[in-house]
């Protein structure tokens, strides 16, 4: 039984990535100011950064981070 990507016709390449990265490129210009706000809030309201970290990663709640 074939599977379901077999059917696809989708091919993947270092190329492919590559250019799909540069297109997130202006998101992550956008998104990267609101991490690091994030990153500071919680360091200086105690916590490690490891924990701050952890919970960037794991919560994708936007501005209830801050709350």
């Amino acid at each position: 039984m074939p599977s379901r990507m077999e059917n696809t016709g989708v091919h993947v390449s270092l190329a492919g990535v590559r250019r799909g990265a540069f297109k997130l490129l202006p998101m992550a210009a956008l998104t990267m100011p609101f991490g690091i706000g994030f990153g500071v809030a919680a360091i200086d309201a105690g916590m490690s950064a490891v924990k701050a970290i952890a919970m960037s990663a794991l919560s994708c709640s936007g501005a209830a981070q801050f709350a």
